[in-house]
């Protein structure tokens, strides 16, 4: 006698034995109308479901969420995790509360993965000692004021659009990007602020500067900050330094280092470069038409766009440009410095946009 095939939750119910909506382990049913529970399922040997295998296995839909056997709504969901917590657990692996009414979250709460409060547009704060180790999401929390004390994260950290946020706590460490666009009430930032990835400041309308101390491994984006005004001594950025459209930028301060590219498009008050900067990337100073003069010393890396400053009236001799120089609308420069440029071969690309006399 052959032995009988071993089948699955789905061969089950297309042969009828089963119903949507129960598991099936060694020929037994589950859940539903089968008087056996999730913890016998368990019991029995099988296979612990994730929320994957459970929308698979049509046991919940995608909007649903996935709990110890059982689908839940949103609230269901937290009602479960406050259960949790009164019992005395603070530690969990992943967390989604995007979407919940929730206004605070219980002191001392450690995620080892992800947590997601994405749309909570009525959390105001963050418990204090909060850690997650994966991606925190506050993504559209318009009533968020402040971040808790001895936050760290070790993934990303979303703010995106957290209109009410005025400010960051000290010691505050991101693994990876943090992204505050949009965060139009951000003031300040901390000296002590440490980002791993990517910082990306765009829209942040009341923020006028960077603190001394700040560290950023990836890029850092300060396009369109409206009231931004200065760069602080020494700011170094492993990435590229993104300042397009910073309309109160006046100046660059002195030791500052960017890896990458340097674009200062449309920065229309800023006068003047420090001479001792470095760009490791292209530098764009598109439509800088305040910008007078390059002080002695400019490196750059790959290409160089003076393309539409129109005040700028002449060229360091000893200026070093990696790639291609573009001088298309500089009206008011002097011809006989850039033929003293192409004499010591500081550029190696192609300059473009005017004619030097012969």
């Amino acid at each position: 006698m052959k032995p009988p095939l071993r089948i699955n939750p789905k061969q089950a119910r297309e042969l009828g034995l089963i119903e949507k909506g129960q598991l099936w382990h060694n020929g037994q049913a589950y859940l539903g109308k089968s008087g056996r529970s999730y913890e016998d399922y368990i019991k029995d040997g099988g296979p612990e479901m994730s929320k994957d295998d459970a929308v698979d296995l049509g046991l919940c839909s995608r909007y649903q969420l996935w709990f110890e056997g059982e689908a839940f709504g949103p609230k269901g969901f937290y009602e479960i995790f406050l259960n949790q917590v009164q019992n005395g657990k603070l530690q969990f692996k992943s967390l989604d509360f995007s979407e919940e009414d929730l206004t605070s979250l219980p002191s001392g709460l450690e995620v080892g993965g992800d947590l997601g409060l994405s749309g909570c547009k009525s959390l105001k704060s963050l418990p204090s000692g909060l850690k997650v180790g994966g991606d925190l999401n506050l993504e559209g929390c318009k009533s968020l004021k402040s971040l808790s004390s001895g936050l760290q994260v070790g993934g990303d950290l979303d703010l995106r659009g957290c209109k009410s946020l005025k400010s960051l706590p000290s010691g505050l460490k991101v693994g990876g990007d943090l992204n505050l666009y949009g965060c139009e009430s951000l003031v300040s930032l901390p000296s002590d602020l440490r980002v791993g990835g990517d910082l990306y400041l765009r829209g942040c309308d009341s923020l006028k500067s960077l603190p001394s101390g700040l560290q950023v491994g990836g890029k850092l984006d300060l396009r369109d900050s409206k009231s931004f005004e200065s760069i602080p001594l020494g700011l170094q950025v492993s990435g590229s330094l993104n300042l397009e459209g910073c309309k109160s930028l006046k100046s660059l301060s002195s030791g500052l280092q960017v890896g990458g590219d340097l674009n200062l498009e449309g920065c229309e008050s800023l006068k003047s470069l420090p001479s001792d900067l470095k760009v490791g990337g292209n530098l764009n100073l598109r439509g800088c038409k305040s910008l007078k003069s390059l002080s002695s010393g400019l490196e750059i890396g790959r290409s160089f766009s003076l393309s539409g400053c129109k005040s700028l009236k002449s060229l360091p001799p000893d200026l070093k440009v990696g790639g291609d120089l573009n001088l298309t609308g500089c009206t008011s420069i002097d011809i006989k410095s850039i033929e003293e440029l192409r004499k010591k071969k500081g550029v190696k690309g192609k300059m473009r946009g005017l004619k030097a006399k012969a």
